[in-house]
């Protein structure tokens, strides 16, 4: 029996690369006031920053439908597949518990839902991973000690132009420290545990950015096995900048560097002009 892999807008995959590897994606919902889009389906990622530079009503998210997700099963286990469900950090997102609620349909039929403890490309790296793992006859237990093994391994660091995004939605976590008076601050947060952790301050967006690169770099003991990826809101140049760093520092080359565009989902609570790196292994 095959393994499918389920996801959820968050992971920020390349549509491409999703079908490439089969994953299937559960979309987020962005809400503008009384508007409501499905992620990445509804409302495209350059409409969203647009939307959202044009200023107005701001936005927010709110989880998917167990629905959405016994609707996106249900295929998969018609076909007699089994699944692995990974998501956004249960921390920052609801979206897991409505995962498992959506499971709960099949409950004949092997379902794993499984916490990232992270969100954009760090979950987008896990998936991928097991994606491949699963396209190579890997089973769910195989794939799910994997998923164990590089969550343990992973850390995700970003850097932004001030919180007032994050802070606006609710985002901080144990970094709320940094609130109060400082939101234009140039903040690096640590992403540890499931959520978001003060990890430093800056006097430029350009120190943040080596911040971020010299703290990635320190975590990757073997970059021959080490997966990096780089994220950013909108931000494509910064996110290139922030890839030759990495480059710079590594002894030798990792064996992958992906660049990642953050979507609506992420968007929404990161605004315009962030940029973070995420490794495992």
């Amino acid at each position: 029996m095959s393994v499918a892999i389920v996801t959820d807008s968050t992971a920020d995959l390349d549509p491409a690369v999703a079908r490439e590897l089969g994953i299937a994606v559960v979309p987020l919902f962005v809400n503008f006031g009384e508007q409501r889009f499905l992620d990445g389906v509804e409302l495209a990622r350059e409409a969203f920053f647009a939307r959202m530079a044009a200023g107005g009503v701001l936005p927010s998210t709110s989880q998917p439908t167990a629905q959405a997700f016994e609707d996106a099963y249900r295929p998969l286990v018609e076909a007699k597949r089994e699944i692995v469900s990974v998501h956004i950090s249960a921390k920052l997102s609801g979206t897991i518990n409505a995962a498992s609620a959506g499971a709960q349909a099949f409950s004949q039929h092997r379902i794993e839902c499984f916490d990232s403890q992270t969100a954009t490309a760090g979950l987008g790296l896990l998936v991928t991973g097991a994606a491949r793992m699963a396209r190579d006859g890997g089973g769910v237990d195989e794939i799910l000690a994997a998923l164990h093994a590089w969550r343990a391994s992973q850390h995700g660091y970003a850097v932004f132009p001030d919180l007032n995004h994050l802070a606006r939605g609710g985002r901080l976590g144990k970094a709320k420290a940094l609130i109060g008076g400082i939101l234009r601050i140039v903040a690096i947060i640590e992403v540890k545990d499931g959520e978001a952790h003060e990890f430093g301050k800056a006097r430029t967006f350009s120190r943040g950015l080596d911040d971020v690169a010299d703290a990635a770099v320190a975590h990757v003991m073997h970059p021959e096995r080490a997966r990096l990826g780089v994220v950013h809101t909108n931000a494509p140049q910064i996110a290139a900048g922030l890839v030759e760093r990495l480059r710079a520092r590594l002894p030798s080359p990792a064996q992958e560097i992906t660049v990642v565009a953050a979507g609506p989902s992420i968007g929404v609570h990161g605004g315009p002009g962030a940029a973070g790196v995420f490794s495992v292994g």
